[in-house]
Order: structure tokens, then sequence, then C-alpha cells
């Protein structure tokens, strides 16, 4: 899945990148009346692509590349919902998974209790490390020491025994495929800062090339019919 989310991406960088640059505006009749386009802002441009990619590259006249940004905007925050939905439907898989076959407390929500079922077979074993930790923080002070063990340890309704060693490596392949699929949609939000840094630069390369457009615009005499008239073109 992460390969095919990276290629998906790679797509439609290369398709927004290489996409027709602005698009050629029709031979505008004017009459009597000169009046050139008004030029487009590259800051404005950067800061609409930065606010939502492809509106920037809209406003500087290339729909195309436009298009093809939003789209990618529109992908990519379709693919972080997807993936924190299923990534959440894998932590009530695991959550309940290890309350059926270790007795957990499945009321509990804590990320850290649940690694410590994940690499402690019972909560006296993941208890035992908590004492050996307070010992070397408060050598001297037993009472300090159980404090700490009270604070920090698992007990009564929070305990729990790995009875079967495959269910407990099962629980562990649980655990780590879903960090897997939150870490993916952690990646989507990156896509998302990429996708606002490669819509700023087009939009910016667009409004650039309009402008000069603009300043190439030739101007001539337009025969008709009926008389004759102003006219431009790029």
């Amino acid at each position: 899945m992460k390969k095919t989310v990276t290629s998906l991406l790679i797509l439609f960088i290369a398709f927004s990148l290489f996409s027709k640059e602005v698009e050629e505006l029709e031979n505008t009749y004017v009459g009597s009346v000169l009046k050139r386009p008004q030029k487009k802002s590259m800051p404005k441009a950067m800061m609409y692509s930065i606010m939502l990619p492809g509106l920037g590259d809209f406003y500087a006249g290339n729909k195309g590349t436009g298009k093809v940004l939003l789209g990618t905007e529109v992908a990519i925050w379709l693919g972080y919902l997807g993936l924190q939905y299923y990534g959440n439907i894998q932590k009530d898989n695991y959550m309940l998974y290890s309350h059926e076959n270790a007795g957990t407390n499945l009321t509990s929500k804590s990320e850290d209790y649940y690694d410590a079922a994940e690499l402690y077979r019972t909560n006296e074993e993941y208890n035992e490390y908590i004492r050996e930790d307070a010992r070397l923080l408060y050598p001297d002070d037993p009472d300090l020491q159980n404090q700490y063990v009270q604070q920090n340890g698992y007990f009564g309704t929070n305990a729990w025994e790995w009875k079967e060693n495959d269910s407990f490596k099962k629980y562990r392949k649980m655990r780590i495929s879903t960090r897997e699929t939150f870490q993916r949609a952690t990646f989507m939000s990156g896509f998302a800062i990429l996708n606002r840094l490669i819509a700023a630069i087009t939009s910016s390369r667009n409004a650039r090339n309009y402008n000069k457009k603009i300043e190439e615009m030739k101007w001539g005499i337009h025969i008709k019919p009926d008389g004759f008239g102003f006219t431009y073109k790029f």
C-alpha cells in the first residue's frame, strides 16, 4: 500500500509540473477601445495555492494544472481519513483480542497499557521491571519505591496474562500493523504539505508566464465587412 500511495503521488506531481503552462486566450475584439488584460499577482497566486492547492493555478490561467493539484489534495485527505478510520478499527480489534486472550482491561484507553501488554506476558513481569526501576531511582527510600510502583505498575482490574504464546505473538503483529496504518496517515499529511509547495511553484510560474504573454501582446487592425476595429492577441 505504501508503494501504491507513493507511485500515485509521483504521477500527480509529474503531471502537474509538465502540464500545459497557461491556457491560450482567444483573440479579443475591443473595437475602438484598447485595453490590456490585468496582470496576475505572483504572491497572490502562491497564497491561493497554500490555502488550497490548485486555486492559485486557476487564478493564473492554468485550469489543467489546477484540476490536477486540486484532485491530488482531495485524494490525499480522503486517504488520510480512510487510514485514520481503518487504524481505529484495528485498535478496537487488538483491544478486544487482548481482553479475550489475556484478560486486559477493555475500558483502558492508555497506549502505555497496551504497549506493556505487548512487551510482557503478564502484568507481574511488567511490575517487576517497574520495581527494578524504582530501586534504581530511590535506592535508600523504600517508601518512595513503593509509591513509584503503585503509580506506574498495573494491578487489580488492569492485570493480564498471556497463556498461549501464539496469541501473544498475534497480538504483537496486530499492534505493529496498527502503528503502520497510523504512520501512513501521518505520511498523507506530509504529502498535503508537499502538494502545497508544488502548487505554489506551479502557480507562480504560471502567473509569470501569463504576464509575459500580456507583455508580448500583438496589436493590430481587424478588418470586418462592415468596418474595422482594433484587436490584440497573444
